[in-house]
């Protein structure tokens, strides 16, 4: 139940430009209509010297949890709904073929509106909260990656450090 965790990401091709987009739609019983937008370009600056590489997505959840006053009007559909948001940042430069410096960022939030929780006795997927239950997570990681040739070893110097921040 311990350990470390590892990101292994796609690192910047310091030779070849390339691009993707990505996107998916689908829907939510009891919801509505989701969605996940995702992009990613490789430039190389510097022929097999500098390279960066950016990759980002954005999606929406819909929520189908209704939420509903004390006195039984409706007040709100789809309260659970979530917003999630992710960008990865890197680049490679190496200034000799036995010498590689790889930093990164990565940057990741949810935002959720409210919980899934509902109450039975209202019927399935209704509640009737007056405080919702907002969450947001947000993730921001940069790294550095130090690769040196040493003829009779090679040096690999890892750094990075975790930010989160979560209001609840």
């Amino acid at each position: 139940e311990g350990g470390t965790i590892r990101f292994l990401t796609n690192q910047p091709n310091m030779s070849t430009f390339s691009g993707n987009v990505q996107s998916e739609l689908s829907g939510t019983e009891h919801g509505g209509l989701n969605y996940d937008e995702q992009a990613m370009v490789n430039v190389p600056i510097v022929q097999d010297k500098l390279a960066v590489r950016i990759a980002g997505e954005y999606g929406q959840q819909s929520g189908y949890i209704n939420n509903y006053t004390l006195t039984g009007q409706l007040a709100d559909k789809g309260v659970n709904s979530e917003v999630d948001e992710a960008l990865h940042i890197s680049a490679k430069f190496a200034p000799t073929a036995d010498f590689v410096i790889t930093p990164s960022i990565f940057y990741q939030e949810v935002d959720a509106r409210d919980s899934p929780t509902f109450f039975p006795n209202l019927g399935t997927y209704n509640q009737d909260k007056q405080v919702r239950e907002y969450d947001n997570d947000q993730i921001i990681i940069p790294s550095i990656t130090i690769k040196k040739g040493l003829g009779f070893a090679d040096f690999t110097s890892i750094s990075s450090d975790f930010y989160r921040h979560i209001l609840r």
